[in-house]
């Protein structure tokens, strides 16, 4: 049996690159709604510093319909399409080389136009992404001509209407960005998927891989860390479903699924982010509530400690490592301090943790 070169670190630092830039779109994306919720910021201003009366509140409400139905019917829809052209197309042939250089057998290949429709087809979160955007549009609506209802009734000052607006505004950006990185990763995975699932003589199987950090889900992720699965998404050897899979089981996912070739030594050495000796309770997240990742600053504040880690290693023995060495870094992943020590002592298991209580993703962002 051949060994395989280091394709695990190869997909994972491929998900990395492709969050990277899913991110970017998103920043990118969110930039055209910014402008249009600080045109209704203005106008919003100008209402409440006059005499408020329900002729001007209903001309402010067509006003912030109008403005939205531009951005939510046409801008946003447009750049979704172009993301997912050129994200299906790169991903179809990046795995293609990758497999074809591990197997040196070649590769069959679905076309790009075929892979994006069943990305628009399939679900994620229980609805579409054309649902996804569709709905994001009267909710942020209804949230900011609701408002201006309710500031006006209680007879509210300019100050008081413009904090109001600007936190619904925020909460409209941020759920445009999260619609946005989502749709990236779920048409790299459906076009990574269609790939693995057209060559079933060279790919035998596929193996969920979870990040070794606090960023992680635990419950949902960290526990399927390793976990073998079929091409039809059965599980081999466990009892933990699919359920749409790494990078779409979750919002925010950086889950990924590697493939397992045959007759090729399936090896996993990785990176992984521990706790630093200076690590307390709460480091994970800045005082904004955003979450704190492992840079160069707060690796030297000694936060945070990058290593490399073995075949071996699945995210559970690394957690447990991480509850030896400094319980508040696992008090945060796992949500509480009780339920750190029942793992560090032995008394729990993530599969324990995860039928006890409802799982709860605290990098869960998206609110419609």
């Amino acid at each position: 049996m051949a060994k395989q070169k280091n394709i695990t670190d190869t997909y994972v630092k491929r998900t990395l690159t492709l969050l990277r830039a899913a991110e970017g779109e998103a920043i990118a994306v969110s930039k055209s709604l910014e402008k249009i919720n600080n045109s209704i910021l203005k106008d919003v201003e100008k209402t409440f510093k006059g005499k408020v009366t329900a002729k001007k509140i209903a001309t402010l409400e067509k006003t912030v319909e109008s403005k939205m139905v531009g951005f939510y019917t046409e801008e946003f829809p447009k750049e979704l399409v172009d993301i997912s052209n050129e994200v299906v197309t790169k991903e179809i042939v990046w795995n293609q080389n990758l497999i074809e250089g591990v197997a040196k057998e070649s590769v069959l290949v679905t076309r790009s136009a075929v892979v994006i429709k069943s990305a628009q087809k399939k679900k994620y979160q229980g609805k579409t992404f054309s649902r996804w955007v569709a709905k994001a549009f009267p909710d942020n609506v209804k949230a900011i001509n609701s408002a201006l209802k309710t500031g006006y009734l209680e007879g509210k000052s300019v100050q008081e209407m413009t904090r109001t607006i600007t936190g619904i505004n925020g909460k409209s950006t941020r759920d445009v960005r999260t619609i946005t990185r989502s749709f990236f990763m779920h048409n790299a995975v459906e076009a990574k998927e269609s790939v693995f699932n057209l060559n079933p003589d060279l790919v035998e199987s596929k193996i969920w891989v979870s990040t070794l950090d606090s960023r992680t889900t635990p419950l949902i992720c960290g526990v399927r860390d390793q976990l073998e699965y079929t091409l039809k998404n059965e599980p081999i050897g466990h009892s933990f479903s699919w359920d749409g899979g790494p990078g779409r089981i979750h919002w925010n996912c950086r889950s990924s699924s590697v493939p397992k070739i045959k007759g090729v030594k399936f090896t996993a050495p990785r990176t992984s982010i521990d706790a630093g000796e200076n690590y307390k309770r709460g480091d994970n997240v800045t005082r904004t509530g955003r979450v704190r990742k492992a840079g160069k600053g707060e690796r030297e504040k000694g936060l945070f400690d990058i290593n490399i880690r073995t075949t071996r290693t699945k995210y559970e023995g690394w957690l447990k490592e991480q509850s030896r060495k400094n319980i508040d870094y696992v008090s945060d992943v796992l949500g509480s301090k009780d339920k750190a020590r029942l793992f560090r002592d032995g008394k729990a298991t993530l599969s324990d943790l995860s039928s006890l209580s409802p799982v709860a993703n605290p990098l869960d962002r998206f609110s419609i």
